[in-house]
């Protein structure tokens, strides 16, 4: 049994999971911790992550390094993963560059969205029941962008990583504050007719599973914690039509209203600047929704980290 620990390092969130890995793969979770840092705040505007963001992101680093040493995780066992503020910002690498430096860390890359998605179904798989054959979708939505895979329970087929995530589409279809259905429906018709180049979309639909932080907490705010009942087409609709009627406070007071539980909330993400985006990550699922012509959606209990943790060496993922 070995103890290692995975953090990405998201658009709106750094990400921390420590887990015990068992010699048959097996990965049981010791800590998950959340934290919003708002890396790409401004990023559409300038191209490069912001210097608030940035520190802030350090200093959660810091802490998470700390726990680290706590359960004595090796430098070797430790990962970190950054997605589309990185991928997408001039000074991506330079940022990961002083990460590696400041924390004498070597395991810290910048994923591709080609190598996101791809992890995220193999991820998935560890969870979902499917025959071997049959085809189906693995979306995850994020800050900065969703992936979407295609393929079956023995083969990745292909996935691929769309620029349409919680941030932008919360900016551009005013998403944040009380909004109108006409601003809805404009951001669910976005995403339904955008195309999404190198993927042939089958003509039928496949079941589909959910993974990541987005679809997780759209179905905790429908669910208790413990019910993975599948996320509905009419369900999804509800949500929207009630959130446009809310400000961000309201919003805000929803989450600790379904979830009256202050360190809960904090771990799970359930905070003001997540109140800000929930929206857009609700448009998104059902865009996604009409486009795959999909009739409910399974949340995954694995994902990414789950695969990546998994791995004998964490090394040979960056290479």
């Amino acid at each position: 049994m070995t103890i290692k620990c995975l953090i990405e390092i998201g658009s709106n969130a750094i990400k921390l999971f420590i887990a015990e890995i068992f010699n048959n793969g097996t990965v049981e979770p010791i800590e998950i911790t959340r934290r919003m840092t708002l890396l790409a705040k401004g990023l559409k505007e300038t191209g490069k992550l912001s210097i608030e963001s940035k520190n802030q992101t350090l200093m959660y680093l810091e802490e998470y390094i700390e726990k680290c040493k706590k359960y004595k995780i090796d430098t070797s066992n430790i990962l970190i993963n950054a997605t589309a503020a990185c991928r997408n910002a001039s000074d991506g690498q330079e940022f990961i560059n002083t990460i590696k430096k400041q924390f004498n860390l070597q395991n810290v890359r910048i994923l591709s969205g080609e190598d996101e998605s791809k992890y995220t179904f193999l991820g998935t798989l560890k969870s979902i029941e499917t025959d071997n054959e049959s085809m189906f979708y693995v979306i995850d939505i994020g800050g900065g962008s969703f992936q979407l895979s295609i393929g079956t329970k023995d083969n990745f087929m292909y996935g691929k990583s769309i620029p349409i995530g919680c941030n932008n589409i919360a900016e551009q279809f005013s998403l944040k504050q009380i909004t109108t259905e006409n601003n809805i429906n404009s951001a669910v018709n976005y995403v339904e007719n955008y195309y999404i180049e190198g993927i042939d979309l089958p003509k039928y639909t496949l079941k589909a599973f959910g993974a990541g932080g987005t679809i997780k907490i759209i179905q905790l705010m429908l669910r208790s914690r413990s019910d993975y009942t599948s996320i509905k087409y009419n369900e999804l609709i509800n949500m929207a039509h009630y959130l446009a009627k809310l400000n961000i406070e309201e919003r805000l007071d929803w989450f600790k209203q379904k979830y009256n539980d202050t360190k809960f909330c904090l771990d799970a993400g359930l905070t003001i600047e997540r109140a800000e985006i929930f929206l857009a990550g609700v448009c998104i699922l059902i865009g996604l929704f009409k486009k795959l012509s999909l009739k409910e959606i399974f949340l995954s209990k694995t994902d990414a980290k789950d695969y990546l943790m998994s791995l004998p060496n964490l090394n040979t993922i960056l290479f």
